[in-house]
């Protein structure tokens, strides 16, 4: 396994890497890589791989991992921004609305 990247959320690099207990005999469970900082859990396989920021997610594909807020597209036509709660599979704002999202940019860094 490659070094494990950044959480994608707050950037923390301290990562857990949680292993399945498979003395509850679910054998189908994975290791699961999990934030120290702002908790957020994703597949460990799956960990590395990050939609590109200047490309939307379909909500049918994939939804956001942690509570920060994110750019979000309702019906394919207005971008606003929303939080989606993991916790409660729910979103804060429009959720039915909800068509697409995508992680905020990256502040600038060269502010004079």
């Amino acid at each position: 396994m490659s070094e494990l990247k950044p959480c994608p959320f707050c950037d923390c690099t301290t990562i857990d890497i949680i292993l399945p207990n498979y003395e509850m005999q679910d054998y189908s469970a994975k290791p699961i890589a999990s934030c120290n900082n702002c908790g957020a859990k994703s597949d460990l396989e799956k960990w590395n791989t990050r939609a590109p920021q200047d490309e939307w997610v379909s909500v049918n594909d994939d939804l956001p991992k942690s509570i920060k807020p994110v750019l979000v597209s309702l019906n394919g036509q207005t971008i606003l921004m929303s939080r989606y709660h993991p916790d409660n599979k729910s979103w804060v704002d429009f959720g039915k609305f909800i068509t697409h999202w995508m992680p905020l940019p990256t502040c600038p860094k060269d502010i004079k």
